[in-house]
């Protein structure tokens, strides 16, 4: 199940990368009491998630979306124009 969640980390990151034109892109996985929480930080140009789902240039962001309910985790997204996107999993 860990390497699971480590391959989902590294989905992020190529989610980011391919999304939000990050200039640098930060990757934090840590134990916690609960499980497993991973978060993908990069400063880029951000996106709109909700845009992304209904025009996808690919389908990335549907399938993290989906693995991430498959492995029972919440799957956030936060990205702001200009600012850059946080991408952050955890055990539900």
């Amino acid at each position: 199940m860990l390497f699971e969640k480590e391959s989902r980390a590294a989905e992020m990151a190529r989610l980011s990368h391919d999304h939000a034109g990050p200039n640098a892109v930060g990757v934090r996985v840590v134990m916690t009491g609960t499980g497993l929480e991973a978060e993908v930080a990069g400063r880029g140009r951000g996106f709109n998630p909700k845009k992304t789902r209904l025009h996808p240039p690919g389908t990335g962001l549907i399938l993290m979306e989906s693995y991430a309910g498959i492995a029972n985790l919440h799957l956030r997204i936060d990205s702001t124009r200009r600012r850059g996107t946080i991408i952050k999993i955890q055990t539900i």
